[in-house]
């Protein structure tokens, strides 16, 4: 009796052994089918790679393995320049104008980024005297040319790139900023954009959801495939 109890017990466990495993593999096509989830990235923007000088609008900083392509322009074609700030552990940024005397045209800078992102900030300051009435600094971001938020700060006028303005908010992505100094009732002002440091972080990618077919078709295939190991022990039980 005992001869013929320990086969027929090898035979149950290598039948169980199958039937879990292919458990385990239909569990694992539908996680994979279910779940396709993007990690987010952050970039970063210097202008430490740049020469300083001129640049043309569409301008896109100098950076290795970026994530994220970014193009700089100004809303009114005024001159885009990288200057040195004369100090600090990083010495160069960008300003929406020309060096010297002369103020800009009331221009925006304006990123363009070549993927959706949610998260914006970056240093600036201006490069001359705030009028009387001081102004503010104004950062819109837009998705496909629509409008999705903005954010403000008090510029202080102290000719120093020493303020941060950032946008992020939960659920809104965008791949479009403009950036600009205002003064009473929302009127732009002569006064030089200057932004540096600016990082930025790549949306994830959107959770795949299939379609109810597609979950339909997952299901039958791993019952079928479960009755089938189901039929196979029977057989072996025999």
């Amino acid at each position: 009796m005992l001869r013929k109890f320990k086969p027929q017990l090898h035979k149950e466990t290598i039948a169980m052994s199958r039937s879990c495993k292919l458990c385990s593999m239909t569990f694992a096509c539908v996680v994979l089918m279910l779940l396709c989830v993007g990690q987010a990235k952050a970039d970063l923007i210097t202008f430490e790679g740049d020469l300083t000088g001129a640049k043309p609008q569409g301008f896109r900083p100098f950076r290795s393995n970026a994530t994220v392509v970014a193009s700089f322009f100004s809303t009114l074609n005024s001159p885009l320049t990288v200057f040195g700030t004369g100090g600090g552990a990083q010495t160069r940024a960008l300003i929406v104008g020309t060096l010297g005397p002369t103020a800009d045209n009331t221009s925006a800078l304006r990123i363009e980024f070549d993927k959706t992102i949610d998260f914006l900030s970056f240093r600036f300051g201006n490069v001359e005297n705030l009028p009387a009435g001081g102004g503010r600094a104004f950062l819109e971001v837009f998705l496909n040319g629509v409008s999705v938020g903005s954010s403000q700060v008090d510029v202080n006028g102290n000719l120093l790139l020493d303020q941060t303005i950032m946008f992020s908010m939960s659920g809104v992505v965008f791949d479009e900023a403009f950036f600009q100094y205002r003064g009473s009732f929302g009127v732009p002002l002569n006064v030089r954009e200057a932004v540096d440091d600016i990082a930025f972080t790549q949306a994830a990618a959107p959770t795949a959801v299939p379609e109810p077919t597609s979950v339909l078709l997952i299901a039958t295939g791993a019952a079928g495939l479960l009755a089938k190991a189901r039929r196979w022990k029977q057989q072996q039980d025999q």
